[in-house]
């Protein structure tokens, strides 16, 4: 108790000590506590919050007002800037006469967008600090690109009671790649559409269009809107068919079912239609396939009877072909009917007219061809236009030709039936008008291929030789576009190739010199399907698998070419079911070719190889046959031209087709190529010689050379069809056998 009282005392004594000290200064008041007013300061913004785009810039005023005796400095700053966000004030101090200052604040284009706080604090001597706060808002720099939308297909027929699918694809272009929002419009009464996702970040989307059972048939369209932010809407259309379904059907016939005009002519074939009941409705009339020059007429395109005339003209002046043209009726709930008529012309006063015709509808075209009536003489036909017609009686007969490129001629002959010799010439070019098409490609990279055909005109596309083509020849009439892309994949001297993507276009009939729409595998291609090939007999050969795709329409593309190891199984791409159509069929093959065909090519060319066709994509087995006997090749005569017979011992697995190629290299190159049928040739040996043309007109300049070494590839083929040429249809086997080797007359 003493000691703390006496440091009671001690605390007062000292602060007495302490206020006669002050107030020999300025005075104290022992009676009272004086209150000193030593002023305040506030601050105000004329905005709690801003927005602030990345890569841009604002600023706002800070406000200072000063109370009572204070009129210091004050100090400013602003505290919690996000992360690519800073800010200077001006001033950073505010002198006595000084109320306010500016704060700049500058966003790098690498701004997070966001909301964040900032707090703006003011300072100053014998104050409490002052704050204030602004809320900020960095937002994304406004997108410059743009999308489109497409569909494919872009118009459906549902049944009611069904469903159909269509794929959106969204393009994006430019800056943006953010998210579209997508919203359908426009579904007619009793159709419901609905999409898989109403906000896609990736390229595509499916609309699905369902009808309710008991809709009435009717015609309309659904708009699709896609919304992204910072760029223009974008729609597209689908069309809808609704259709009832019903029972029923009817059949078309024609009378005559075919017609030979000479150029200039006409005439007529009766269409009937036959019902079956329930179905009792209009059919509308439409053909197609007429070849160039012939017109093809209805007496009317919408039938509610049972007959209708079609009436054919061929123009003046056109060149003689065959071909057929087709009648497709369509109706309402019915599948559709269809009619052929085959159609031969004739050019009236042309040279060489006759039975058999030979067109050629691209460079380099013949300087000379000739046919032999059975074991005749050759005879030299004049063509017009690059057509060439004639006359076989006989049985079996030939025919041979020679075209020039530059310095190089080569011959080809062909022996055959009269049956095979005239459906060689029909498919040599299947109509006298031909077209050039060309077009791009995007979705390619350096290492990949791509082959593209239309009709029967085919090209390779190399990234790094450029992505655009051109095709000449393409025969005029509708054909589907086949185009596939291979990735490559090269490690020294081994090379696979990766079938990455496929695209099929159906029925196209471009105008002559018309551009396609660019083929973009990326998002028109489609993923091809995969199988497994069990290869037979591949013994220590190194095998290449070879894919072809025949459409209905009659397009054969190549879809890849991979070359590999022996093994005995492989996998192999197609076309998926899902892509297919009825007619059509692809093939898949396997190559053998011994070791050191890379460097050799006597041995590049002997090989053996075996290939089915099929319909729906699946594992196939394919087996070889042995290697192909050694034929005696030798110089049968070296005048007026060297002429050189082959003779090959018959095999088993090789017995429909025979095929031998001369080729001498140089300045001056030569080949001459000779073909045979079983149907021609019989039984026995294959044995051919280079005949003598010389009395039909040919240049002896055009033959093969003394003293030129020769290099011969023979080349024989069979097929589980029968005779005959092979028939593309699912099941049939092709086997192959080849050798080459080399001499010099």
């Amino acid at each position: 108790m003493l000691n703390r009282f006496a440091q009671v005392r001690r605390r007062t004594l000292r602060g007495m000590s302490y206020c006669l000290v002050a107030a020999a200064i300025s005075g104290c008041s022992s009676g009272s506590d004086a209150v000193v007013d030593a002023g305040s300061m506030t601050i105000t913004l004329p905005s709690a919050s801003g927005t602030i785009t990345a890569g841009a810039s604002t600023s706002f005023t800070i406000a200072i007002a000063r109370t009572g005796s204070f009129a210091g400095a004050v100090d400013l700053s602003v505290e919690g800037l996000p992360s690519g966000v800073t800010a200077t004030v001006t001033p950073t101090q505010l002198t006595s006469a000084a109320t306010s200052a500016t704060v700049n604040v500058s966003s790098t284009a690498a701004a997070v967008a966001g909301t964040s706080t900032l707090t703006i604090r003011a300072k100053a001597t014998g104050q409490a600090d002052k704050t204030a706060t602004f809320s900020l808002t960095v937002q994304a720099p406004a997108a410059t690109g743009a999308f489109t939308l497409s569909l494919a297909p872009t118009t459906l027929s549902v049944v009611a009671g069904g469903n159909g699918t269509s794929t959106i694809t969204i393009a994006r272009t430019g800056t943006f790649s953010g998210a579209v929002n997508l919203a359908v419009s426009g579904a007619p009464a009793g159709v419901t559409a609905t999409l898989s996702a109403p906000s896609v970040t990736g390229t595509t989307a499916t609309l699905t269009v369902a009808v309710a059972a008991g809709t009435a048939a009717s015609s309309g369209t659904i708009t699709i809107t896609g919304s992204g932010t910072g760029v223009a809407n974008a729609t597209t259309s689908l069309g809808v068919n609704t259709t009832v379904a019903a029972t029923g059907s009817f059949a078309l016939s024609l009378a005559p079912t075919s017609l030979s005009l000479a150029a200039g002519a006409n005439n007529t074939s009766t269409i009937t239609i036959a019902r079956t009941a329930p179905f009792t409705g209009t059919v509308n009339l439409a053909v197609s396939g007429a070849p160039a020059g012939v017109t093809a007429t209805l007496s009317s395109a919408s039938v509610a009877g049972n007959t209708a005339t079609l009436t054919v003209a061929v123009a003046a002046g056109t060149a003689a072909t065959t071909g057929t043209i087709t009648v497709t009726g369509s109706a309402t709930g019915v599948s559709n009917a269809t009619a052929a008529l085959a159609l031969t012309t004739t050019a009236t006063g042309s040279p060489g007219t006759g039975n058999i015709v030979f067109r050629f509808c691209e460079a380099p075209f013949p300087v000379w061809f000739a046919f032999q009536d059975g074991t005749g003489a050759w005879t030299k036909v004049t063509g017009v236009n690059n057509t060439f017609s004639f006359d076989i009686n006989s049985a079996t007969g030939g025919i041979a030709f020679a075209a020039q490129s530059g310095t190089a001629v080569n011959t080809n002959v062909y022996y055959g039936t009269k049956t095979e010799i005239t459906a060689r010439g029909v498919n040599a070019c299947q109509t006298a008008a031909t077209k050039t098409i060309t077009g791009t490609t995007t979705g390619l990279s350096g290492q990949d291929q791509a082959f593209v055909t239309l009709g029967n005109k085919s090209t390779t596309i190399i990234p790094l030789a450029g992505t655009s083509y051109t095709l000449n020849g393409v025969p005029d009439g509708a054909h589907d576009l086949v185009a596939a892309r291979s990735t490559l994949a090269i490690n020294g001297t081994s090379v696979s190739s990766t079938l990455a993507r496929i695209i099929l276009r159906r029925a196209l009939n471009p105008a002559n010199n018309a551009a396609l729409p660019a083929l973009d595998f990326n998002t028109e291609g489609f993923v091809p399907g995969t199988a497994t090939a069990t290869i037979n007999n591949i013994g220590s050969d190194a095998s290449i698998m070879t894919a072809l795709f025949t459409t209905a329409n009659g397009t054969n593309g190549l879809l890849y070419a991979d070359i590999g190891t022996g093994a005995a199984s492989r996998t192999f791409y197609g076309v998926p079911a899902s892509q297919t159509i009825a007619g059509d069929v692809a093939y898949i093959q396997a190559t053998a070719l011994p070791a050191g065909y890379l460097t050799d090519p006597i041995l590049a060319a002997t090989s053996r190889s075996a290939g089915i066709f099929y319909s729906t994509l699946g594992n196939q087995t394919l087996t070889l046959g042995p290697a192909l006997s050694t034929p005696a090749v030798t110089t049968a005569s070296t005048t007026p031209y060297v002429r050189l017979r082959s003779v090959l011992a018959r095999q088993t697995e090789y017995n429909q087709f025979f095929y031998v190629n001369f080729q001498q290299q140089g300045s001056t190159p030569r080949s001459i190529v000779i073909e045979s049928t079983v149907g021609y040739i019989g039984t026995g040996a294959f044995d051919v010689t280079i005949p003598d043309f010389i009395a039909a007109g040919y240049d002896a300049t055009w033959g093969l050379k003394v003293g030129v070494s020769t290099m011969w590839i023979e080349n024989v083929s069979g097929w589980s069809a029968g005779a005959g040429v092979v028939n593309p249809t699912s099941g049939v086997t092709v086997q192959n056998g080849a050798k080459a080797g080399q001499l010099t007359p």
